[in-house]
């Protein structure tokens, strides 16, 4: 009897030591339950765990803390909060968002199971190996996570360092995977079937096996530059995914990228590449080798490019057509002369006369003086290519040299050309409004969908790759479709030519010199933001009905010098217009208006856009434009 009082007297001693090993802390207005694991001293915090929190406790955005702190017999401990035990935070239906402090090495099995309403897990950035066990996030609502340290896989007892896939919900969207992370597992990512965007952070040098495989709704994914190993089928099945690759990879599995939407590739250094890599790449277009000792598996039916239906343009350094299952490439073999530019993806051959370029290319292209032929898809299929600038030294142009250039706006065909050939130079060039080109060259422009203007080509100048003038100035054949908006003709000029603004649709006022006694067919075709026509001449200068649109005779207003408002009234094609006024102070371009906070554009004195600040611009005339507000000004 008395060994038994003794027992329930010590246990009852030890009731007040074992409830201090439990205790709240409020974070950010949200209050956990934390268990200590190891005990905090005055020169040394311990360590707490969470276990199972209260259902339906928490409510919103959930920060847990790195370090927590719990005052016994008025002494304030520190803690760091270093493990999520199994089902912390089952059934709290009012979680939203959940972020995992750097302290945490550990996180157990199914922490949110039954969290129907968490959107966003977020591992916080980190040095120290994370243990994910394998269940950590099974039979989760998430839709965004945010993985930012390194981190190991633990499954019936033993951890893999990064090496182990755990096992994700269907439902996942977009994962970012942050700066400290060195590896990713094998079948990390793998038949998550909603995922749309992965952001990739880190200077991985591996994409491992399966890593994305049959991520059917994929359409973003970032390889970082460091990334020189592709594993089987990293990428497979990946129908929607638009993805490029570093020009330092050097071995891409089997299978790794088949079905993927990948336009390009360039390869800087030799190359691995496995059966099927590629196969059924059906927006895959060029290819650049730059290696000379490249291993392209070439067995029959597992060739990497096999079903590749659009690869029209291959450049390397031995003959691989072999490889490219189709009869449709056109190969470029690269000689040690040649110029290569690998960044953008462009080959000039060695006497500088031909240029290849790849559809990586982005921006404005100028091509090089000694260029004197396009061959076919030369530069076929730059999507990303905006303006293209031809050489005074070009002379021929063949067949699908444009073909897919769908950013294209102009084009401008300068005086030696002499030879277009084949129907779809031009095919599929949605955005090309018009060209110009010397007179006198045979081709079928009425079938196209743009606007083609002829110049006499002993009689043309051509400014700034925008506009086409007489030598003397007195005529203008061409007016660059980026005009700026309200543009002036030179006073010299007495003559405009047929079709000369056609498509300039960003035109809003064009103001006509006194000397213009000519005018030909459908100069402002196209021209349908046009809201003032300024003409200086008291005279009239007869022309057809469709000099300008209809939009423009309904919706604009034709300012004539005074005394002459009924001659063009009675006068063809000045009489089609509604409105027709000899008020001088309507057709004034430099408004003053409240336009303190529009944009600046400044133009040169032919009206081409040259910049958006009047800094470090060379001395000379220029025209400024802000808002409603144009002015000439000068720099000395």
């Amino acid at each position: 009897m008395r060994k038994f009082l003794l027992m329930v007297v010590g246990t009852l001693l030890s009731l007040p030591a074992m409830a201090q090993d439990t205790f709240f802390y409020e974070y950010e207005g949200q209050t956990l339950e934390y268990t200590v694991d190891s005990k905090a001293d005055w020169w040394s915090p311990g360590s707490v765990t969470i276990n199972k929190q209260a259902e339906s406790s928490i409510n919103g955005e959930l920060v847990i803390p790195e370090l927590v702190t719990n005052t016994v017999d008025g002494n304030t401990l520190e803690y760091q909060v270093s493990v999520i035990n199994e089902k912390a935070f089952f059934g709290q239906t009012g979680l939203t968002s959940i972020t995992i402090p750097s302290s945490v090495y550990a996180i157990e099995d199914n922490i949110l199971d039954g969290c129907d309403n968490l959107r966003d897990v977020i591992i916080a950035d980190g040095d120290d190996y994370l243990t994910l066990y394998y269940n950590c996030f099974e039979n989760t609502t998430f839709k965004n996570l945010y993985l930012g340290r390194p981190y190991g896989v633990c499954g019936g007892g033993w951890v893999n360092p990064g090496c182990y896939p755990i096992s994700l919900s269907g439902v996942l969207e977009s994962v970012e995977i942050g700066e400290k992370v060195s590896e990713i597992a094998a079948s990390a990512f793998a038949e998550l079937y909603n995922l749309k965007s992965v952001k990739i952070n880190a200077p991985l040098t591996t994409i491992p096996n399966r890593a994305f495989y049959r991520c059917t709704h994929l359409e973003s994914l970032n390889v970082p530059e460091t990334v020189t190993y592709i594993g089987d089928r990293a990428f497979d099945e990946c129908y929607d995914l638009h993805i490029e690759l570093p020009s330092g990879v050097e071995h891409v599995g089997e299978g790794a990228l088949k079905n993927t939407r990948i336009p390009y590739l360039i390869f800087r250094n030799n190359v691995t590449i496995g059966k099927e890599a590629f196969r059924d790449c059906h927006d895959l277009f060029s290819v650049l080798l730059n290696g000379k000792e490249n291993d392209i598996n070439s067995e029959l039916y597992a060739r990497p490019f096999y079903n590749c239906t659009r690869l029209f343009k291959v450049a390397a350094r031995e003959d691989y057509e072999g490889n490219f299952y189709s009869n449709q490439v056109n190969s470029w073999t690269i000689e040690d002369n040649e110029s290569i530019d690998l960044e953008n993806g462009v080959i000039i051959s060695a006497d500088k006369s031909q240029i290849w370029v790849s559809n990586k290319y982005q921006g404005e292209i100028t091509l090089p003086d000694a260029v004197t032929r396009l061959d076919s898809w030369s530069i076929a299929n730059c999507t990303g290519i905006t303006k293209v600038v031809l050489p005074l030294s070009l002379t021929t142009v063949t067949d699908a040299a444009f073909a897919f250039c769908s950013s294209i706006r102009e084009l401008i065909f300068p005086q030696k050309v002499n030879k277009l050939e084949g129907e779809d130079i031009f095919y599929e060039t949605n955005s090309l409004k018009k060209i110009a080109y010397p007179s006198g060259i045979d081709y079928p422009f009425e079938t196209q969908q743009f606007a083609a203007v002829p110049y006499d080509v002993y009689d043309a100048t051509i400014e700034d790759n925008s506009f086409i003038f007489s030598r003397r100035k007195d005529k203008l054949y061409y007016a660059s479709v980026n005009v700026t908006p309200a543009y002036v003709v030179p006073e010299t000029v007495t003559e405009i030519t047929d079709l000369a603004f056609a498509a300039c649709d960003n035109l809003k006022s064009v103001t006509l010199p006194e000397k213009l006694s000519k005018l030909g067919d459908r100069v402002w075709d196209g021209c349908n933001a046009i809201e003032k026509v300024i003409c200086k001449n008291a005279e009239p200068v007869v022309a057809d009905n469709d000099l300008f649109t209809m939009d423009t005779y309904f919706n604009a207003t034709l300012y004539v010098p005074k005394g002459s408002k009924s001659k063009y009234e009675s006068t063809a094609p000045w009489k089609n217009f509604y409105d027709i006024s000899e008020d001088a102070t309507g057709a004034i371009d430099d408004i003053v208006a409240e336009e303190g906070n529009a944009p600046v554009e400044i133009f040169n004195l032919n009206g081409v856009r040259v910049t958006d600040s009047i800094d470090n611009l060379p001395a000379g005339i220029y025209i400024s434009r802000q808002g409603n507000k144009v002015e000439k000004i000068s720099v000395k």
